[in-house]
């Protein structure tokens, strides 16, 4: 119940005042004012859920408030409680997924699997991007090659104390398809009746060795210095 009451106050005459606006205090089922430690626990509320959502406001009537929450609780839906996926309204379209690299179908996502092989190839490849040192050999004795390469880096000095004078480029599917053939690779030769100057190389798909290498009409074979860098 409500109970209104105009708030008074009084002169050093004893005279009563009262304001004109009244004052509105809400009183428990055994009369004590909520405002003062009243029981609201047992009192009946008659209410009204809002028409629209918003939130309760402070100092506005109890049966307000409950209109305001009942809204917002009737217009959850079955997901609100259950937590369901399946409950849930509106839901987006997940697209299937391909734990492949070759569908070319639209409409397909990409299976998390793949990155581990995306991954593993990127590095095979950088991998393969980079020379590898394969080690030298003085003279003609021979460097045996790795059982498997794409190409070789091969860079040649008279001595092994000299700055290199002499590179070759070797591609694998350039050489001879027995691996007991060789091929002679030669750079560098020029000749006229006073000096020889050039490099030969003779190169299988498992061993490289130097044929010979002359300077200025000079043989260097047997202290030439032949490094091979493979990839």
């Amino acid at each position: 119940m409500a109970n209104k009451q105009h708030a008074q106050f009084s002169d050093e005459n004893g005279n009563i005042f009262y304001l004109e606006n009244e004052t509105e205090d809400v009183l428990d089922p055994s009369g004590k004012p909520l405002s003062n430690g009243g029981d609201l626990s047992e009192a009946s509320v008659t209410f009204t859920p809002d028409a629209t959502r918003k939130l309760p406001q402070s100092g506005g009537r109890f049966k307000a408030f409950l209109g305001s929450i009942v809204k917002f609780l009737s217009d959850l839906t079955e997901v609100a409680f259950t937590g369901n996926y399946s409950d849930l309204e509106g839901k987006p379209t997940i697209p299937p997924l391909a734990n492949n690299c070759t569908t070319t179908a639209a409409g397909y996502g990409l299976d998390a699997r793949q990155g581990k092989v995306l991954m593993d190839k990127a590095n095979q490849l950088s991998s393969e991007m980079i020379w590898k040192n394969l080690g030298m050999v003085v003279g003609p004795e021979k460097l045996v090659l790795p059982s498997v390469f794409r190409e070789l880096w091969i860079t040649i000095a008279p001595l092994s104390t000299s700055a290199t004078r002499y590179t070759l480029h070797i591609i694998y599917d350039n050489l001879p398809e027995l691996e007991s053939e060789y091929k002679r690779y030669r750079t560098g030769y020029a000749a006229n009746a006073n000096d020889i100057t050039g490099v030969s190389v003779m190169i299988s798909k498992t061993d490289a060795y130097i044929e010979n290498l002359f300077s200025a009409g000079d043989n260097y074979t047997d202290t030439a210095c032949m490094r091979i860098f493979f990839r």
